[in-house]
């Protein structure tokens, strides 16, 4: 018998913008039980203005309670360990369905997949 985590239903491609919306969802909240730190380098230039010297670049695994992958994200960390940004998720696995984001980030919502989860 495959599990859930052998079988994927479909494989669903979104906008950046909507996978926000689904990671930051409570279906998907509810289902993390623990974290881990799967990269964690140090930042470019262009993100120590905003973060600060010797800010980190982090890619942030989730579990949940069966202790299979359900999502990734990547955001940046300060120096002394605070988020200076969301965690922005890059995949999703909720319910047999894979998420995946389709293209990166734009300055707002494109209009092909503005709305497409709500």
């Amino acid at each position: 018998m495959l599990s859930e985590q052998d079988s994927l239903t479909q494989r669903i491609w979104v906008c950046a913008w909507d996978m926000r919306r689904l990671f930051d969802g409570i279906e998907f909240r509810s289902r993390v039980v623990r974290t881990r730190v799967a990269e964690n380098t140090r930042t470019t230039q262009a993100i120590k203005r905003r973060c600060g010297r010797n800010s980190r670049s982090r890619r942030v695994d989730y579990f949940d309670q069966r202790g299979w992958l359900i999502a990734q994200a990547h955001h940046y960390v300060r120096r002394n360990g605070s988020n200076c940004t969301e965690p922005d998720p890059k995949w999703m696995r909720l319910n047999g369905t894979e998420w995946d984001t389709n293209h990166d980030d734009e300055a707002d919502e494109c209009e092909d997949c503005r709305g497409t989860i709500h």
